[in-house]
């Protein structure tokens, strides 16, 4: 039987893992390579997150747990400033969108994990 906890952390898991697969999209939609830098740096924090989101239980390791959680912290704030300028950034709307809704389901789930 699942624990609430590990709900919350496969619902986190699956809501980055789809944020960066449309992160990896929305690179060949920016606009400069200065941009597309910037979408791909946001993407390997995805990664990394994702990389320690896929350790089971990460909450009872303390130090593993707050060190996720100062990475996931840093990366909310560049997401939001993208979520932000996304139709100025990606030129496609469709994967604008995605974007923005992916940081969107991101956001909300981290607000419930990292508390």
């Amino acid at each position: 039987m699942t624990t609430d906890t590990e709900n919350e952390q496969q619902a986190l898991y699956t809501a980055i893992f789809n944020l960066h697969g449309a992160l990896r999209e929305a690179y060949w939609s920016t606009a400069d390579e200065a941009t597309g830098d910037k979408i791909t740096a946001l993407a390997d924090a995805c990664y990394h997150i994702l990389t320690e989101l896929n350790q089971e239980d990460i909450k009872s390791r303390s130090d593993e747990y707050l060190e996720l959680k100062q990475l996931a912290e840093n990366t909310i704030v560049r997401l939001k400033q993208v979520k932000e300028n996304i139709e100025q950034i990606v030129h496609s709307v469709k994967i604008a969108t995605k974007v923005a809704n992916g940081i969107e389901e991101a956001l909300k789930l981290a607000a419930k994990f990292f508390v």
